[in-house]
Parts: C-alpha cells; structure tokens; sequence
C-alpha cells in the first residue's frame, strides 16, 4: 500500500498566501525555524539564496553562507525538523559553483560530524548556552543518539574551560569530542566544565555525551 504524507500548503484560490491548515501531516515554514522542540516533525523550506530558483544576477551576500546553512540544518535536527534546500541549476543543468560552496561545506562538516545527526532523535530541550575562557557565550544544540546526547556548540569556543550551565545538561559520565578524543569535564558552582581544546575553526563542534 502506498503511504504518503501531506504538508500545510494549502492556497486558497485567488490569494498567494497558505492560511493555517487544519488538515496536514508536518508544518513547513519559510525562510524561519521554530524556537524549540516540537512535538509534530516539521520542515525549514528555503532556497539557497533569496529566491527559489536560479537567477543569474542575484547579489552574492544572498547566498547562504556555509555557517547559517550548517548551524541552520542543526538547528532544525535539534527542534525535529528537517530542511528543505531548493538548489535552482542554470539553463544546462550545472550548478551554480557559488552555489556549491556551502553545500560542499556542509557535506564535508556532516562527513566529520555526522554521527550527532544520524539516527539522532531530539533530546528534551533544543539548546542551551555555554560560556568559553574568553567570557564569549556561545550557543548549543541537543541530539539524543543511543545511550548518548550530543552537545553541539555552534562557532568555535576559545580553548579553556567551556561552562555550561548543570541544571541544562544531562548527566553524563563521559565527554569526548567528536574528531578529536576524550575531554576532561568537572562540576562546579551549578556548572558542568568542560576543558576545551585548541581546534580548527569551524560552524560547529559537537561533543558526545555518554549517559
């Protein structure tokens, strides 16, 4: 039997516009993404630049760079969504190489860090914040693997003591970062401590928490 699933974009005649719908499977907003974890899977739809289509003049700033499509694809993972990229090729099909610049971008990250994505489901809260050594606070993202949650800190946080707040994390017994190797961790004064390294720049690092 063939089983389908039905998104909300219902128009209505003579209007360009998707008035709430009573009857879908998943939520696809536009160019935006939820706040937090929701219980229905939805999709982040959005084009790689600010159409969707090819336009061969469009501004080079309008293409999304390689972090906002790494941390925005993590975003949606971590809040049970997924995202819908409209790529549009060119009149023989090629894709644009500006184009492919974040797109190979993310293959690369996903191909290092793939394991806090697949087969992840969401943890029960979306994100939290830490602070690096340099007083820099820096964003965070959950997934739930199996008998693990991955912490997944968006940009790079300088090497040091990176603080999380106890009461937002899970308890863990192990940390390791992924592509990298165990870290020391501690508790104190309500934080969980985790002694970051000196790494390569990067959208996001992901640590591995064993539960």
């Amino acid at each position: 039997n063939a089983v389908a699933v039905v998104n909300d974009r219902w128009a209505q005649p003579g209007t360009e516009t998707f008035p709430l719908a009573l009857h879908h499977d998943f939520r696809t907003p536009e160019y935006t993404q939820y706040n937090d974890v929701r219980s229905q899977k939805w999709e982040a739809t959005r084009g790689i630049g600010h159409s969707f289509g090819y336009v061969a003049n469009e501004d080079p700033a309008n293409i999304i760079t390689p972090l906002e499509l790494i941390q925005s694809f993590f975003d949606a993972v971590a809040k049970n969504g997924n995202l819908l990229l409209n790529i549009g090729p060119k009149g023989n099909g090629d894709v644009d190489p500006l184009h492919e610049v974040p797109l190979r971008a993310l293959g690369a990250w996903l191909n290092s860090n793939g394991e806090a994505v697949y087969g992840t489901r969401p943890w029960e809260r979306a994100s939290t914040g830490a602070t690096d050594a340099s007083g820099t606070a820096r964003q965070v993202r959950f997934t739930r693997g199996t008998g693990s949650v991955f912490a997944t800190v968006f940009d790079t946080p300088v090497a040091g003591s990176l603080r999380f707040p106890k009461a937002e994390m899970p308890p863990f017994t192990r940390v390791t970062l992924i592509g990298h190797g165990a870290l020391s961790h501690r508790e104190a004064a309500g934080e969980v401590v985790v002694d970051f390294p000196a790494v390569a720049e990067a959208p996001a690092h992901c640590l591995k928490l064993e539960i």
